[in-house]
C-alpha cells in the first residue's frame, strides 16, 4: 500500500487547521477561512493523487514493456527449439522411409 502511504502522508503535511487561522488572522471571516482550507486541501489531495496515478501508469507501462520483451524472446526461443526438433524429425522420417523402401524392394526383388 505504498501509493496510499504516500497520499496520506503528502496531505497530511498541509495544515487547515493552520491556514485557515492565518486566513482569518488576515481578515478573512472564520466560515470562509474553514471552507477555502478545506477546499484548498481537497485540491492538494487530488494533486498528489493524480501525481501518484501517473507515476503508477508510467511504472506499469514500463513493466508491460519489459514483460513484451521477455515474452518476444521466450517466443523466440521456442521457435528455435521447434525449428531444431523437425529438422531432427525430418531427418528421422527421411531415414525412415529410406529403409522402408530398401525393405520393400528387397522383399518385392528378390
Amino acid at each position: 500500500m505504498r501509493n496510499g502511504a504516500s497520499l496520506i502522508s503528502m496531505t497530511t503535511e498541509f495544515d487547515s487547521l493552520g491556514y485557515a487561522q492565518r486566513l482569518e488572522h488576515a481578515g478573512v471571516p472564520k466560515d470562509q477561512a474553514a471552507v477555502h482550507a478545506n477546499a484548498l486541501g481537497d485540491v492538494l489531495a487530488h494533486a498528489v493523487f493524480s501525481r501518484q496515478l501517473a507515476e503508477l501508469e508510467s511504472r506499469l507501462r514500463n513493466d508491460i514493456g519489459n514483460s513484451e520483451q521477455r515474452l518476444r524472446l521466450e517466443i523466440q526461443i521456442v521457435r528455435t527449439e521447434l525449428k531444431a526438433e523437425i529438422r531432427q524429425l525430418r531427418w528421422m522420417f527421411g531415414t525412415l522411409l529410406g529403409i522402408n523402401v530398401a525393405i520393400l524392394v528387397k522383399v518385392l526383388l528378390p
